[in-house]
């Protein structure tokens, strides 16, 4: 993941799931200037530091993660809100409530799915779930037209969007898959005609993505943060290590004593069997003096 910051510019926003939840991580992030927003993982310890605005399950706050050995160096905000469906918690490093809204958070988070859909595109509606070719020209012959393919069909969805004045999700991208061939070809198809029809054909349609009920607060309702409070605190220092018992000169291994367990059962083997070539010595009878 380091090596793909390389390429990204500062002030760059970035979404991710709970794959990418780390403290260092979010460290490196604000270090090198760059916006992320995640979801709040389960069970992770926090201090509010200071709360711009608390009301029932709404919070927006700053904090400091990490209670224990574990703590993020730097000062996060914390967003807490109910869409309708369930309390949702997320953090970022974009501390100014100005820049980013409490609801603006809950919505940049749900784009996520984006890439998820773009993926489904991709592997599912243009086949690019198995290679037409072992051989590696051929193969990035058919990465660059699935990519080639997927841009004009976001391009053609957009403009449909633009054209039936509706929005872009209200779009059928399967729908539109099936129709490309006919609108490539200038006799069979206009894009006039496709708008006209696009509620009976199926193309437009409702829009499937879960509508999300945010709230919505003033920013008159909001508690300034104080102008010295720190923004970073010192990480911990790693704890000294344990003293530990000095090691042998010379470890045994498994190896070394299943060879000894051996070499004396071959020892024994061969001391029985000189013992019993050998003659019994002749004892006198018993009873005779």
């Amino acid at each position: 993941m380091l090596d793909f910051l390389q390429g990204l510019s500062i002030g760059s926003l970035l979404l991710f799931d709970l794959g990418y939840f780390s403290f260092p991580f979010f460290d490196t992030l604000t270090q090198r200037k760059m916006w992320w927003v995640s979801r709040y993982r389960e069970n992770t310890s926090y201090s509010i530091a200071h709360a711009f605005y608390r009301h029932h399950e709404k919070l927006d706050a700053l904090i400091w993660l990490g209670t224990g050995k574990k703590q993020a160096r730097h000062l996060i905000r914390l967003v807490r809100l109910g869409d309708g469906i369930g309390v949702r918690m997320y953090l970022t490093n974009i501390c100014d409530p100005q820049m980013l809204s409490l609801g603006e958070v809950a919505q940049l988070y749900a784009r996520r799915w984006d890439i998820e859909m773009a993926f489904r595109l991709l592997k599912e509606y243009l086949g690019m779930s198995h290679w037409w070719s072992s051989k590696q020209e051929l193969i990035l012959v058919q990465i660059w037209v699935v990519l080639i393919l997927s841009h004009i069909i976001y391009a053609l969805r957009e403009r449909i969007a633009l054209a039936a004045d509706c929005d872009l999700f209200e779009v059928s991208v399967p729908v539109l898959v099936e129709l490309l061939p006919r609108l490539c070809s200038p006799s069979t198809l206009q894009l006039e005609q496709l708008i006209q029809a696009g509620r009976h054909m199926g193309l437009l349609r409702a829009n499937p993505r879960l509508a999300l009920s945010l709230p919505q607060v003033d920013c008159s309702c909001y508690q300034p943060a104080p102008p010295d409070l720190p923004r970073q605190r010192p990480g911990r220092a790693p704890s000294p290590p344990r003293a530990r018992p000095p090691k042998p000169t010379k470890r045994v291994c498994g190896y070394e004593v299943q060879r000894q367990r051996r070499q004396a059962t071959k020892e024994a083997k061969a001391m029985k069997a000189s013992q019993a070539k050998s003659p019994r010595a002749i004892q006198p009878p018993t009873g005779v003096t």
